[in-house]
């Protein structure tokens, strides 16, 4: 049999038909390998080298990360808790969690990495999917929860992410993304929903420039931003958490801060 095929082969010739098939699938096999090898080798980030380097900067910062595992602030907005709390929200107890993540879903750190490895490759194809539609910044990508227990992950796109450039929301952005979110949790019917700080970390340099000049800042105003949500009227929504995967940022002069008033402010 092994002199049959190895005759059979002998007669096909480069410049043949099957010679030209044979060399199309051995250039896309070794083209394959190649690029597997590539991606295993190297970590790859498509993006500008700022954007790359802020990353980088952002994933040291989260291996040090520690967590609390706890409530730190709660209030009551028109019926519904808001809650912030120290932790890491693929364990959350929601029934829907918030990814954020870039125009390409790349999902390539943070907590949208996190989350698409919990939820297991079927979504991660699926994200290759809708990627492919050139989704636009501020929009939802909604996939169900995969391996994971929850009913639905809402994947919030926050940065325009190109090879030569990368594009950051600004504060009316993310206050329109909340407020999306918000709306369409509320429409599936669930009664909780989890969401990481939108535009925190590697995202939040726009906001810097807009006078949000710390990750505290930035926690405060989505909180200030979703209680303005809530004052509207709801189905479903009981229960909104915001996580912080660090908790060096929960001081307790900042949950303070918040108890007192000082860091929520409703907007009119």
């Amino acid at each position: 049999m092994l002199d049959a095929i190895l005759a059979i082969l002998a007669k096909i010739t480069p410049d043949s038909w099957a010679g030209r098939v044979l060399g199309g699938i051995l250039a896309a096999v070794a083209g394959s390998a190649f690029f597997w090898f590539v991606r295993k080798s190297r970590p790859y980030v498509y993006g500008t080298e700022e954007y790359r380097n802020r990353l980088e900067a952002q994933r040291r910062e989260d291996a040090a990360a520690k967590q609390n595992n706890e409530v730190v602030y709660s209030c009551e907005v028109n019926g519904t808790q808001l809650k912030l709390f120290s932790g890491d929200i693929t364990r959350s107890s929601a029934q829907i969690i918030v990814s954020s993540d870039d125009t390409l879903l790349s999902a390539t750190g943070g907590v949208a990495k996190a989350i698409v490895q919990a939820a297991g490759r079927n979504i991660r194809r699926r994200l290759n999917t809708i990627a492919a539609t050139n989704i636009p910044r501020g929009a939802l990508a909604i996939t169900d929860g995969g391996s994971t227990k929850f009913r639905y992950i809402f994947h919030a796109v926050v940065l325009t992410k190109a090879r030569d450039h990368t594009e950051y929301p600004s504060r009316s952005e993310i206050a329109t993304l909340l407020k999306r979110i918000v709306e369409v949790a509320d429409a599936t019917g669930v009664e909780s929903i989890a969401l990481p700080v939108l535009a925190g970390g590697t995202a939040a340099k726009k906001l810097r420039d807009e006078g949000l000049s710390t990750e505290q800042h930035v926690i405060s105003f989505i909180i200030s931003s979703l209680a303005g949500v809530l004052q509207g009227n709801r189905n479903a929504l009981k229960t909104v958490f915001l996580i912080v995967f660090d908790n060096k940022h929960l001081t307790k002069d900042f949950i303070q801060e918040l108890h007192e008033g000082e860091g929520v402010r409703v907007p009119g």
